[in-house]
């Protein structure tokens, strides 16, 4: 089961969380994605926060993802205010994540900015790549970055 086939459920407290369940194939697809163009490096996606009444739920979601390269990290992590100490331990720490099996996504929403490292998937990175791949038609990606997919931006 997809996590978009998954009931609907009303916003939480934990919105980055409702997002990764509710987007992680196509969240993996990009990840593998940009890891396969540019080597190791982190999905920054941009989320648009939906009204409170809304129900979320796969298409319920508007945001934007880039992939940020490894050598580009300082000044991503330096436009999101994140401090100094904090920027030098991430450059130093996401090297190590294994792109194969694991993703590393800024999540950004609001005011707020998360780093998450997710290990022990159920589904790796190229396996989401190859599901979107082969379901592309319910997921619609147009291009890889920039592009519209339905009615969320990538």
């Amino acid at each position: 089961m997809f996590p978009h086939d998954q009931p609907q459920v009303k916003h939480s407290t934990n919105l980055p969380a409702v997002f990764i369940r509710d987007n992680f194939p196509v969240l993996g697809y990009f990840a593998w994605s940009g890891f396969e163009h540019h080597g190791w490096g982190v999905l920054w996606c941009q989320i648009e926060l939906p009204a409170p009444e809304t129900e979320l739920r796969f298409h319920s979601w508007q945001f934007t993802t880039q992939f940020v390269a490894g050598r580009s990290l300082p000044g991503c992590f330096q436009s999101l205010a994140i401090s100094a100490m904090e920027s030098s331990q991430l450059v130093e720490t996401i090297p190590r994540y294994h792109p194969q099996r694991e993703m590393v996504l800024i999540i950004q929403s609001g005011g707020s900015v998360e780093v998450l490292w997710l290990q022990s998937l159920a589904i790796t990175p190229p396996e989401c790549y190859q599901q979107v791949c082969d379901r592309w038609d319910e997921f619609m990606p147009t291009n890889f970055f920039g592009q519209k997919m339905g009615n969320i931006n990538l």
